[in-house]
């Protein structure tokens, strides 16, 4: 069965505030920042968010489909295996939710990020993991519009070990786990009970974060956030 990609935006909002806080956070602490590669990146927005502190920054969305907005980022058709720059020319790169559509490319993704990355340059790693026994089996019942059918979630131990092969990772979170798929669930409740829907789901939340405290938690993330530098 296919549905329609349809999240409730506070839910979204709420839920992946951390996450896309990640780049804005990074880029805060780099003294030069001239360009920015968002590999995958569709609009480019997850880039664009690195900018904050960084205004005259340029910002270059690389993927097969961009969907181009009005956000100052130039796009570029083309893959995330074949980066287009020179090497050691790029200050940071962005790869939100592209690794897992090459799952068995991993290393030459990641070999490409470092070929083109400055030294001292950074690298944000954000993608799905296959450890998240809900997300896992409504992947098996249901496909949606915004999803390829080659994609597949990557095992987090093994994505965490090839980052540190090619990067100094400096961060690695984990996020969601009863919490992931309600922003997916709540917009297809009765909207009488779509309030009380809202409320299980900020207690679903809270419960994500205590439970990810713990190693037991971790294995259990549906995603991951890797900050590495070269």
């Amino acid at each position: 069965m296919e549905i329609d990609w349809t999240v409730d935006p506070e839910l979204t909002r709420l839920g992946w505030k951390d996450l896309n806080d990640v780049p804005a956070e990074v880029s805060a602490r780099m003294e030069t920042l001239n360009t920015i590669v968002d590999v995958g990146g569709g609009s480019g927005s997850f880039g664009a968010i690195a900018r904050k502190s960084h205004p005259e920054a340029r910002i270059i969305c690389i993927d097969l489909t961009p969907r181009i907005s009005p956000n100052g980022v130039q796009y570029i058709k083309g893959s995330g295996l074949e980066l287009p720059f020179k090497n050691s020319s790029i200050d940071l790169v962005t790869v939100h939710a592209m690794l897992h559509h090459v799952p068995d490319q991993l290393e030459m993704a990641l070999e490409e990020v470092k070929r083109i990355l400055r030294p001292g340059g950074y690298i944000i790693i954000q993608e799905p993991l296959d450890g998240n026994p809900l997300a896992n089996m409504a992947r098996k019942k249901v496909t949606t519009t915004h999803h390829d059918e080659g994609e597949i979630p990557l095992p987090s131990a093994k994505l965490e070990r090839l980052a540190r092969n090619y990067f100094q990772v400096e961060s690695v979170d984990h996020h969601f786990i009863y919490f992931y798929l309600m922003p997916h669930i709540v917009p297809r409740v009765p909207r009488i009970l779509r309030g009380a829907a809202r409320a299980v789901s900020r207690g679903f939340y809270r419960l994500d974060k205590r439970l990810l405290k713990k190693e037991r938690g971790r294995k259990r993330a549906a995603y991951i956030n890797i900050v590495g530098r070269k």
